[in-house]
C-alpha cells in the first residue's frame, strides 16, 4: 500500500556508528522482529525516526540513506 504513513528508522551503536536503516508501517512489530532475528540489534544504543506521509516517500528516503550513509548491516541499496 503506497498511501499509508511510514516510518524510516536508523539504529546506531554506542560509538554512533550507523548499524541499520529501515522503514515500516508498524514500528512496534518491526522492532520486535529485529530483536528476535538480528544479532546486531543488541548493539543498538540510539535510534532516530522520521515519519513520511506515504510508503513511496519512505522507500525513496531509505534507498538514498543507505546509498549515502553506508549502514553496516543493510544489504539492499548498498
Amino acid at each position: 500500500m503506497t498511501d499509508e504513513q511510514t516510518t524510516m528508522y536508523r539504529f546506531y551503536d554506542q560509538f554512533d556508528v550507523l548499524l541499520y536503516v529501515g522503514i515500516t508501517g508498524h514500528l512496534p512489530n518491526r522492532l520486535t522482529q529485529h530483536d528476535d532475528t538480528k544479532p546486531w540489534f543488541r548493539s543498538v544504543a540510539r535510534s532516530t525516526f522520521h515519519h513520511y506521509y506515504t510508503r513511496l516517500q519512505a522507500l525513496a528516503a531509505e534507498a538514498e540513506a543507505i546509498r549515502n550513509e553506508h549502514p553496516l548491516y543493510n544489504i539492499a541499496h548498498s
